[in-house]
Parts: structure tokens; C-alpha cells; sequence
């Protein structure tokens, strides 16, 4: 467990100082950097202490020690005490919990990781075993929780109701997962502007490309033929040459911000495909092709120009989560048509997305068919609603009803006509989060019963004062946290 700051101080001035117990005057600023780097970790502090007592006490060798304290502490082998101890962590992980745990190194040092995108990922990677009677998501949790338990996952940054929002493993840990990663031919990671080869593409599953600041990369993916995840953070697509003509067993393509303006059609040809990633990029389009990748589960396109998916969507029966929405600038959020989300150009809708777990966001304007087709999505989770017109509330409250799975609920009218949600006589029992956007007549009556409810934002309700919400919702035993924006 990390140390308080004080004591981290202590420990590591008596280790680096052992004479005096105190930092020498000048190197005051670099001993905090080396602390920080160093998160707390006794054993880690023990060991860079004693080793920087062995060097000399001046402002540019220890700027020179900070900057390659990584490489300079494998080389004078003062951290194989440390790995050691870390390493028996590691190995007294259940089997099924060590891949969940491996799959940290794929990520950049002191990378936050979201929690429901890394469970996600293990989802579509295959580390979750099915149990009866429960959601490979429930189970994803309870994977992540016990990892957390047994501190070898820090959570980087909370949700308002407590939750882990985001995720990050330990500096040292960070090195102890890449090793092993790379013994187990689990992950290789490359960096642009490397000179390093020495890694065999042939064996290679999971590849993580990264921008270290140097020059282009350039990767053959022939090189890789037997990849199944492909990752890049802050790396230029063109970095990767021939993607994806050759990987036929690729299972994840994380392209998160990568320089695209158009739909990769090479990407349909990716049948065993799991994940899509392409948030962040200029993507404007996708082809129907890509009603090709029948085993897809997520398909992330958060932050693009898409706004219309083609009818073969459809195809796509075991889609679990489709993220489709942009913010038109994120420091303006207040603005009421922010967000801008996404239509299907089907004409009919049948019962598609049987597995369907999230659903953002999705613009219904005056398809009364489409409003409709979301009460055969039963096992929805996350419902995101945009340009709903007035005359379909009803309709949407029938369809609400059928949806008993539902956790968050977001619904945002159509230019501002007034949402009427009255007509729902037995609201999702298990409904967390409910986020309504648009002119309310009153408070719909059955947020009173939302017994599980714990955030709630009414934004452009423009309530009067003898439809006060507090009055509906000061009895929910578990509200934690309500907002309120022109309501």
C-alpha cells in the first residue's frame, strides 16, 4: 500500500540521504519529482533512495538520473528486490484474473484507463468466463473489484457515487506487466521514432503502437500475421502500413485519434472483428461494408462527424455497445443542441440488437417506427434519446416501460418542444440515472418511485414554482446527486 506523503518524504530522504535525513538545499525540487515518480510505494522508495546515495549531489546529475531513472535502476539491478516482491502478487493471481491484468501493459505508463472501456475490452478479448444467470459486464466488475482488493490496479479517478471511474496500475508495476508481458508473447509494444526491432512479429497477438515524440513508424502488418489487437495512442495511422488486408484474426482495433478522414473499407474484411474503435478521429462516413463483421460487440465512433449508419447495421446481431454521439464543443455543453448523435437510413425496423446493452445517441425525430423498434431492446442498460418530438411521447413511454434492464435513461426533445413522458406506468425498476433535457409541463410522477435512482440532471424544464421536482424526488433513499440548468 502507497505511504502518506509525509512518510514517503521521511523514508526516502533517510534512504537517499542517510547521513543527514534531509534534502540538501538545491535538490529539493527534483528529490519531490523522483517521490512523485515513485507514487508511495515503500519498497520502491527504498530502493531509488539507496541507489541515489550513491551519486553525486548536484542539480544536472540529478536532472539526468530523473529523466532515465527507469533504465538506470534495470541496468544497476536495484530494483530486482522489488520486482521480485511485486512479481509474487502478480503470480498468486487467479488464471482467470492474470490475463485481465496483463491486458494494463497494452497501455502508455500513467495511462488513465476508463473502467467500462477496459471491461469492454476484456469482454471482447474473451477474459471473461460466463457464469448463469449474469452479464459478462456484471462479471467484468467483480473481476476489476478484486484486482483493486489486491491493490494491483489503483483507481486514477473517481465517479460522483464513489465508483472507479478510471484506472491506472503502479510505475513499477507498469514495468513488471510489460515484462511479463513480453516473456508470454502476450503484448508487444513499439513507439515512434524507435530504432528497436527486437521483437518477433511472427508471435506477436496484441500489438500496441505509441508516440514517443520521435519520427514515423512505419510497421508492415504482413509482419504480424497472427495479431488479434491492434492498439495506438497518439500514433499516426500511416504508421501502420497494409492495415488490415492481413489480419484475418484480429479481434480488437482500438484506433483511437488516429490521422483517418474516411472509413478504412479494409476494415469489413476483418470477420472476426469484436471491437471498433475510431473515437477522436475525422471519419465523417462508414460503408456498409461494415455490416460484414457479424461478430462485432462495440462499436465506438464517440467524437466523429457520423451522423447516419447504413441499413446493414442491422446485420450486426451481436452488437452489445454502439457509441455514436460528438459534442460540437465540449467547454459549451450547457448549449442545448450540444450533442449531436446519430440515425439509421432503414426504412423498416425489425427485432435487431437482441444483445444490445448501450444505445448512445440515437436521433428518433418523427420515425414513430423507430421509437417503437427500442421497446423490443430488453436488455438495454444505457439509453440515449435525441430530437424527440412532443407527439411521440407516449409512443416512447410504451417503450420505456418494456425496457425493465434500464439503468440510465438520457432524453433530449426536439428543438426544445416539450417532452411529455408522463404515460409510464411501471418505470425501469432498476434506473440510476435519469438525464431530461427539454421543456417540462411537471416532474413525470413516477420519478417518486425510482427507489435505485442516484443522479438525476432536468436541464430547460423551466418548472414553475407549483411543480417544485424536490417535492417528487426528496424521499429517493438513494439520490446523491441532483442538477439543475434552467429547470
Amino acid at each position: 500500500q502507497p505511504l502518506p506523503a509525509e512518510a514517503a518524504e521521511q523514508l526516502f530522504y533517510k534512504k537517499a540521504f542517510p547521513k543527514v535525513g534531509r534534502c540538501p538545499s538545491g535538490l529539493e525540487g527534483w528529490c519531490r519529482n523522483i517521490l512523485t515518480r515513485c507514487e508511495g510505494l515503500p519498497l520502491g522508495i527504498i530502493e531509488i533512495g539507496q541507489y541515489l546515495s550513491t551519486r553525486e549531489r548536484t542539480e544536472s546529475e540529478w536532472k539526468k538520473l530523473h529523466d532515465s531513472l527507469g533504465s538506470e535502476l534495470k541496468r544497476s539491478g536495484r530494483l530486482s528486490n522489488t520486482m521480485r516482491v511485486l512479481s509474487v502478487s502478480y503470480d498468486d493471481l487467479p488464471y482467470h484474473l492474470k490475463y485481465c491484468f496483463l491486458y494494463l501493459s497494452i497501455f502508455p505508463e500513467d495511462y488513465p484507463v476508463k473502467r467500462r472501456r477496459l471491461i469492454r475490452l476484456w469482454i471482447a478479448e474473451g477474459f471473461i468466463i460466463e457464469e448463469t444467470g449474469k452479464e459478462v459486464e456484471d462479471i467484468g466488475e467483480e473481476y476489476l473489484k478484486e484486482l483493486i482488493e489486491r491493490s494491483l490496479i489503483q483507481v486514477s479517478e473517481l465517479d460522483f457515487d464513489g465508483k472507479p471511474r478510471r484506472c491506472r496500475v503502479h510505475n513499477l508495476m507498469h514495468k513488471i506487466i510489460l515484462s511479463r508481458s513480453i516473456e508470454e508473447k502476450f503484448c508487444t509494444a513499439v513507439f515512434t521514432g524507435s530504432e528497436e526491432r527486437n521483437f518477433d512479429g511472427l508471435m506477436t497477438r496484441r500489438l500496441s503502437i505509441q508516440n514517443s515524440g520521435g519520427g514515423l513508424l512505419n510497421l508492415s502488418c504482413r509482419n504480424f500475421p497472427k495479431a488479434r489487437t491492434i492498439f495506438t495512442f497518439g500514433a499516426p495511422y500511416s504508421s501502420i502500413a497494409d492495415i488490415p488486408s492481413s489480419l484475418k484474426l484480429l479481434r480488437v482495433l482500438h484506433l483511437e485519434g488516429a490521422s483517418l478522414e474516411t472509413f478504412p473499407k479494409e476494415i469489413a474484411e476483418l470477420l472476426l472483428l469484436k471491437y471498433l474503435c475510431l473515437r477522436n478521429t475525422n471519419i465523417k462516413s462508414i460503408h456498409k461494408s461494415l455490416g460484414n463483421l457479424r461478430h462485432l460487440e462495440t462499436l465506438d465512433l464517440k467524437q466523429t462527424g457520423v451522423t447516419e449508419l447504413p441499413k446493414e447495421i442491422l446485420n450486426l446481431d451481436n452488437l452489445r455497445h454502439l457509441l455514436v454521439y460528438s459534442y460540437d464543443n465540449i467547454q459549451n455543453y450547457t448549449l442545448f443542441d450540444s450533442v449531436k448523435g446519430f440515425e439509421v437510413s432503414a426504412k423498416v425496423m425489425t427485432p435487431y440488437f437482441q444483445k444490445l446493452q448501450k444505445l448512445s445517441f440515437i436521433k428518433v425525430n418523427r420515425h414513430n417506427k423507430m421509437i417503437q423498434w427500442l421497446g423490443n431492446l430488453t436488455q438495454l442498460r444505457k439509453l440515449g434519446i435525441i430530437d424527440l418530438p412532443r407527439e411521440e411521447g407516449s409512443n416512447l413511454c410504451h417503450s420505456i416501460q418494456m425496457l425493465q434492464n434500464l439503468r440510465s435513461l438520457n432524453v433530449t426533445s426536439l428543438k426544445e418542444e416539450p417532452l411529455d413522458l408522463q404515460a409510464i406506468s411501471y418505470p425501469p425498476p432498476l434506473l440510476q440515472r435519469l438525464y431530461l433535457k427539454g421543456q417540462l409541463d411537471k416532474l413525470p410522477i413516477w420519478t417518486s418511485s425510482l427507489h435505485d435512482l442516484v443522479r438525476i440532471h432536468l436541464k430547460w424544464s423551466r418548472l414553475t414554482a407549483s411543480n417544485n421536482p424536490i417535492e417528487l424526488l426528496q424521499d429517493l433513499p438513494n439520490l446523491l446527486e441532483l442538477q439543475l440548468l434552467d429547470a
